[in-house]
């Protein structure tokens, strides 16, 4: 398993009526997400679009990682936060010992784990994402007086972590077969490279008798939403660091080799918003060996 000491810098939406004004905000960001990514020719910033020399693929890339980790902070936390925080208290409630978390980005799950975690591990390969988790870490304890209890529940729990690995989901070989207890995907799944490797490789590392358990949004099954999330994948991928959104990542677990999967459909809002990104929560059991 990973080293206990291990600290690494790696490379690696509701209707009109009755909307918050917080609600409000994150519609109009998305919205402008979006208008940005055209007019600037989203083309450009999506090699899936054109060919690209590798130096300008690789930049591109890189600023795309250092813009998402950027907004992922500034708006997306606070907004979805809100909207999942039911269905991920639901969910990841359920950890206990051992736990690699993957794609662990700012270290926004440390409030939802439960005092049955003994150790959490982590998984990132966007640079800026654990620049953002870092700085977190380092932030001492007295400094955060006058947090909720969820946020106190979160300070404790950040005690229990116990390093970043510098790798994708693709790849966990710095990790032991049969060695963690729990492995935790929230919005992960969505960005990986390989979907079916990665599943592979979260079934491995989990000991006989472990847990994945995910929150993931997934591709839509109803009209129009699927056909908008058709046009609109490779400008959301420009804006999300490769996120997709037309990914059937319900069934890409069942037939991961589970012993079981017990898989619920939601959304996290009513509306359009909703409608374009359903999501699913679940957990998935690795058989006894």
């Amino acid at each position: 398993p990973p080293s206990p000491d291990i600290r690494v810098r790696v490379h690696t939406c509701k209707g009109t009526v009755g909307r918050t004004a917080e609600e409000d905000n994150m519609r109009k960001f998305i919205t402008a997400a979006f208008a940005v990514s055209a007019l600037t020719g989203a083309a450009l910033f999506a090699p899936d679009y054109v060919p690209l020399p590798r130096p300008v693929e690789a930049a591109l890339v890189e600023f795309r990682s250092f813009a998402f980790a950027r907004l992922y902070g500034t708006f997306f936390l606070k907004y979805y936060e809100k909207e999942a925080r039911a269905y991920k208290e639901e969910v990841l409630s359920k950890a206990k010992g051992k736990v690699l978390e993957i794609g662990i980005g700012p270290g926004a799950n440390f409030d939802y784990y439960p005092d049955e975690v003994e150790e959490i591990y982590g998984i990132e390969p966007n640079p800026y994402m654990v620049e953002e988790l870092n700085k977190i870490m380092d932030t001492k304890m007295h400094e955060h007086e006058g947090l909720s209890d969820r946020a106190k529940h979160g300070q404790v729990t950040r005690g229990k972590f116990k390093g970043a690995i510098q790798t994708g989901a693709e790849d966990l070989s710095q990790v032991e077969s049969n060695s963690m207890d729990t492995v935790v995907s929230t919005l992960v799944l969505c960005s990986v490279g390989d979907v079916e490797k990665s599943l592979a490789e979260i079934k491995r590392v989990l000991r006989p008798g472990g847990q994945f358990l995910f929150v993931e949004h997934v591709k839509a099954k109803e009209s129009p939403y699927n056909k908008i999330q058709k046009c609109i994948e490779n400008p959301w991928k420009t804006i999300g660091d490769g996120c997709h959104l037309t990914r059937d990542t319900g069934s890409l677990i069942k037939q991961a080799g589970f012993a079981n999967a017990d898989i619920t459909d939601f959304n996290i809002s009513e509306g359009f918003f909703g409608g374009l990104l359903p999501h699913i929560r679940g957990v998935a059991v690795k058989g006894e060996e």
